[in-house]
C-alpha cells in the first residue's frame, strides 16, 4: 500500500507498523530511493505521532466475521491524524446474519464427545467430562465456506460507518434479529460473512465474503445453536446476537432465537477466538433437496454440449465434431492457400496431408454437414463410408518410396478399397 501511494502521486506516505516488520519496510524504502516521500514509524497507531494531518487512511483490519482480531478500534482509533472530510479505506463494513439449516455440521460437532462416554479408557472413566466437552465443542464457531441455499431466510445486515463509528461502540455490538422464513426447515444456527465498501469521490468498490463470491481467507463463520428448532415457511423468527469485546483480541459471542408466536426458543454462547477451522478445499454442496431435474440427464447434457464446443477434429479433409457429422464431399477452393473449413473452436488432429503440386498443402475438401450424423460410429468412420468405391485417399500416412505405410494418430481410415494398399 505504501509504494502504490507514492507511485500514485501522494505527497506524503507514513507507513505505521507496530511489529518488526518495520524495519524491513524501512529498508524497502530506502532501497528504492522513495524515503523522501515514505515515512516508516515504528510503533502503535494508539502511542506514535504525527507531524501532520492526513487526506486518506488505509489499512487492512478485517477479521473472520468482520469483527476479530479487534483491529477495527485501532483504524478507528487513527482517524484523530484524519483532515476534515478525509478519505477511510474501506470506508464501511456490512455483517450479515442468516439463519441456516445443516444437520450433517450439527451432527459432525455432536458426534465429537462419543470419546467422552467411555467407561474404561485405558482403566480411566471419562463420562464425568461428557457435558463439559459437549459445550466446549458448541462453542467453537466454525470457519468454512457452505452453499447460500442453507440459509432459510434473507441476511439480516448490521452496518458500521467507519467514517463515523467510534472505536467505543465496537466494545458492545447487540444486533436485533428478525427472519421471515423463506422455506421449512430445521434451523442448527446462525452464519455469519461480511461486505466491506471503499466509498471514493467517483466510484465505490466492494469487498465480499459472501458464499455467493470467490472464496477469501476470510470463509464465512457458523455458529450453532445449542439445541436446534424447527421452523415453517412464513413463520417469524425473532432474536439477538450480543458481541461483547474480551482481553483476548476478541468477541464473547451470544446467539439467541425465537419462533414468534410459540415457545421455542434457543440460544448458545461461543468463543470469536477458538475457532474450529472445518475448510476442506472441496466444493460445498447443497443442501438435500435442492435438485429438482436428473443429474444424470444433467451430466449428459453436459458432456454433449462439450463435444459440441471443442471435439471438432479436422483430419485430412475429413470433420469430425463429436456429435455425428462427418464430411467427405468435394468443391473446389477459391484458392491454393484457402484455409481450413473447420467449425469455431475445433482443433486440428494431428494427421498428415498431401502435398499439392505446388509443393503447398492441398487445400481441404470438406464441409461440416454434408453426411448425416448416423453414418458416424464412435467417432471414426461408419460402414456405410468403408463400402464406398470412391478413390478419395487413405487418412493414412504414405510413402512414394514403396516403403511399408503406417497409420498415424489422430488419421481415420476413410475408404475401404484403399485399405489394401497397406497390405
Amino acid at each position: 500500500d505504501l509504494f502504490f501511494a507514492q507511485q500514485s502521486g501522494a505527497k506524503r506516505v507514513y507507513a505505521v507498523e507496530a511489529s518488526s516488520i518495520a524495519v524491513h519496510a524501512a529498508k524497502l524504502v530506502a532501497a528504492n530511493n522513495v524515503d523522501d516521500v515514505i515515512k516508516v514509524l515504528s510503533g502503535k497507531i494508539e502511542e506514535i505521532q504525527l507531524p501532520e494531518q492526513v487526506d486518506v487512511i488505509i489499512s487492512e483490519p478485517m477479521g473472520y466475521m468482520l469483527l476479530n482480531e479487534r483491529m477495527l478500534e485501532t483504524f478507528l482509533h487513527a482517524k484523530k491524524f484524519l483532515k476534515p472530510g478525509g478519505k477511510m479505506f474501506p470506508s464501511r463494513g456490512d455483517l450479515h446474519v442468516a439463519p441456516f439449516t445443516d444437520e450433517a455440521l450439527y451432527m459432525e460437532q455432536f458426534n465429537k464427545v462419543n470419546f467422552w462416554y467411555q467407561e474404561y479408557f485405558h482403566g480411566v472413566n471419562l463420562s464425568s467430562l461428557r457435558n463439559p466437552a459437549m459445550t466446549e465443542y458448541f462453542r467453537q464457531p466454525i470457519v468454512d465456506t457452505f452453499d447460500i441455499n442453507i440459509c432459510t431466510a434473507k441476511t439480516q445486515r448490521h452496518i458500521i460507518d467507519f467514517q463515523t463509528a467510534h472505536e467505543t461502540d465496537l466494545h458492545r455490538i447487540e444486533i436485533p434479529l428478525e427472519f421471515h422464513m423463506l422455506q421449512s426447515g430445521t434451523v442448527h444456527g446462525l452464519a455469519f460473512w461480511f461486505d466491506v465498501a471503499f466509498i471514493g469521490s467517483n466510484v465505490t468498490v466492494w469487498l465480499s465474503t459472501a458464499p455467493t463470491q470467490p472464496l477469501t481467507h476470510w470463509y464465512q463463520v457458523r455458529c450453532l445453536l445449542s439445541q436446534p428448532i424447527f421452523a415453517k415457511q412464513g413463520q417469524l423468527l425473532t432474536g439477538r446476537v450480543l458481541m461483547v469485546a474480551n482481553a483476548k483480541q476478541s468477541y464473547d459471542l451470544t446467539i439467541e432465537v425465537k419462533i414468534e408466536g410459540t415457545n421455542t426458543v434457543s440460544s448458545n454462547t461461543l468463543d470469536l477466538k477458538n475457532p474450529y477451522f472445518r475448510y476442506t478445499g472441496v466444493t460445498p454442496a447443497p443442501p438435500p433437496g435442492n435438485t429438482h431435474t436428473s443429474p444424470s440427464e444433467d451430466y449428459w447434457a453436459q458432456m454433449d454440449l462439450a463435444g459440441a464446443r471443442q471435439a471438432v477434429n479436422l483430419v485430412n479433409g475429413v470433420i469430425v465434431d463429436g456429435l455425428g457429422h462427418v464430411s467427405l464431399d468435394s468443391g473446389p477452393p477459391a484458392h491454393a492457400h484457402q484455409q481450413p473449413n473447420i467449425h469455431q473452436g475445433s482443433i486440428p488432429a494431428t494427421g498428415r496431408r498431401e502435398k499439392g503440386s505446388s509443393g503447398s498443402p492441398a487445400p481441404p475438401t470438406s464441409s461440416a454437414t454434408s453426411l448425416p450424423f448416423n453414418q458416424l460410429i464412435g467417432g471414426a468412420v461408419s460402414p456405410a463410408l468403408l463400402n464406398s468405391t470412391s478413390n478419395q485417399p487413405l487418412n493414412f500416412a504414405t510413402s512414394h518410396s514403396g516403403a511399408q505405410a503406417y497409420p498415424v494418430i489422430g488419421d481415420y481410415a476413410m475408404i475401404a478399397n484403399n485399405l489394401r494398399h497397406m497390405s
